[in-house]
């Protein structure tokens, strides 16, 4: 089994963790930022806040990975993580996933894809870096899936489509035909962009939403059909 640890201790761990075990991956530890969380798990400690996470990496790593591995190991062997932070547009400045993620490759870990077995991939779909793919998906031919995607389960994304960096599909969403999403946007559960629509960057399209046109950048939306509602500041 290879060690992971996962940098968010919510739900989203929780849905990412049986995934990871069936790809290989043991979970040796969780860390977070958001005070007064307890571990989701009875047997996987929690490291809250960024002096711990040094820590961990500095002091308790070995340990962590002797239970998952035996004794046969040391700290030459590679760190696996995942960013298991959902909606990255309501973090405060700085500590949003992508930034998460920048943290975690500046010291070395390897951030690794995952994907549950019964989502169903074209052959031709083409895929970046840390991506989490759920239950019950469907990626259809020719989509581009850029790096650090979150993608929940039951979602249906149809051809032609394009999901740039940092960008989370709440579950349920459905992505018609050449739909272009751009960086950071956060669609919520159930909505349905329609084709050829682009959404744009650091946006959030707000649950249940029917998209009949393009979202520009920076707004909150929503409704059917969706409509701007206030800036997302």
């Amino acid at each position: 089994m290879k060690p992971i640890i996962f940098y968010g201790a919510t739900g989203q761990a929780k849905i990412m963790r049986p995934i990871a075990e069936a790809q290989g991956y043991t979970l040796v530890a969780l860390f977070d930022d958001s005070p007064g969380l307890k571990s989701p798990f009875g047997d996987v400690n929690l490291y809250l806040g960024n002096q711990l996470f040094n820590f961990w990496l500095k002091i308790e790593r070995l340990g962590a990975y002797r239970l998952a591995k035996g004794e046969n190991t040391n700290l030459n062997d590679p760190i696996y993580g995942c960013v298991t932070v959902g909606n990255s547009i309501r973090s405060e400045p700085g500590s949003g996933r992508a930034a998460i993620v920048k943290k975690l490759s500046d010291v070395g870990i390897i951030l690794v894809s995952l994907y549950h077995q019964n989502a169903e991939i074209y052959s031709d779909v083409t895929m970046g870096d840390h991506i989490q793919i759920g239950s019950h998906t469907t990626i259809g031919a020719n989509v581009d899936i850029k790096n650090n995607v979150i993608i929940n389960s039951h979602v249906n994304i149809e051809h032609d489509c394009v999901i740039h960096n940092d960008v989370e599909l709440a579950p349920s969403v459905t992505l018609c035909g050449g739909v272009y999403i751009k960086e950071s946007v956060w669609v919520g559960v159930g909505s349905v962009i329609l084709p050829k629509v682009t959404i744009g960057a650091n946006s959030i399209i707000g649950a249940g939403s029917v998209v009949t046109r393009d979202v520009p950048g920076d707004i909150v939306a929503y409704g059917n059909p969706c409509i701007f509602r206030r800036k997302n500041d």
